[in-house]
């Protein structure tokens, strides 16, 4: 699940991954198949575990992805 508030992203939890919200971003970006789910009315409870756009998140991704290419 990944958790939006005001567009930006703030939390990323999987039932398949032990890992931090920017590592569970990260490798679902990697995925060639699987599934979703698109909900509204997200309360998070605490405090966010990142406060990113969707710009950044696939800019980085993508820069990974080329730096990775390369080597």
């Amino acid at each position: 699940m990944i958790d939006f508030i005001d567009g930006r992203i703030v939390r990323a939890r999987s039932s398949e991954l032990e890992a931090d919200s920017h590592t569970i971003l990260m490798t679902v970006l990697d995925w060639k198949e699987g599934y979703f789910e698109l909900a509204s009315g997200v309360q998070l409870d605490g405090t966010p575990d990142l406060e990113t756009t969707v710009t950044h998140i696939l800019l980085e991704h993508a820069r990974r992805t080329d730096e990775s290419a390369r080597s």
